[in-house]
């Protein structure tokens, strides 16, 4: 199974950190992840901590609603996920519009 995560970024909140906890186990359990965040943190909260673990990231940056939109659709036709699960308010929204037409199903984590 193929699960595509969005976050808005990988700082230091709960959301976060919980995704970092769960990572690992589903991986080893066999499931292909990739990560996909609207900015990156450097080399503040997890971003470090998963790429050292070899989790691959792809940030698409601060490049205006539309193309961030496009760019999000793009990184999901390419890597085909089963299931994309996004997490936080702006994540929420760009995944869900961005999985449109992709046959991906979506998971949505509203957290506060």
């Amino acid at each position: 199974m193929k699960v595509t995560y969005i976050v808005n970024a990988l700082g230091e909140g709960g959301t976060e950190r919980s995704l970092a906890d769960l990572l690992p186990g589903l991986r080893d359990g066999g499931v292909d992840i990739s990560i996909i965040t609207l900015r990156s943190r450097g080399d503040e909260g997890v971003e470090p901590l998963l790429r050292a673990q070899g989790f691959e990231i792809h940030t698409i940056g601060s490049i205006g609603r539309l193309k961030t939109l496009r760019a999000l659709r793009r990184q999901i036709r390419v890597q085909q996920p089963d299931i994309v699960h996004t997490m936080l308010f702006e994540a929420n929204l760009y995944g869900r519009l961005a999985t449109i037409t992709t046959g991906a199903r979506v998971v949505v984590s509203l957290v506060n």
